[in-house]
């Protein structure tokens, strides 16, 4: 079950090197890099909270997809 609602900061979908990737907020001099855990991705629950605390206190998100996880589910390699 999905317990965030709607989702009100700025999101963007990209892509570094390739793998796939969501910047959240608004562009900020500090960044924090989220990295996922096991059998989660880019977008989960536990991502969108800090984003939204993180975005709120003046830092951009950044989450990628692991290998084997999230939009890299069924890519062939690492």
């Amino acid at each position: 079950m999905n317990f965030i609602k709607e989702i009100s900061m700025k999101r963007q979908n990209l892509k570094i090197e390739n793998i796939p990737a969501i910047l959240w907020g608004d562009r900020s001099d500090s960044l924090f890099v989220v990295v996922h855990g096991n059998r989660s991705n880019k977008a989960d629950d536990a991502i969108v909270i800090f984003a939204e605390e993180a975005t709120a206190m003046g830092y951009q998100v950044v989450s990628f997809d692991l290998p084997e996880h999230g939009d890299r589910e069924n890519e062939t390699y690492a």
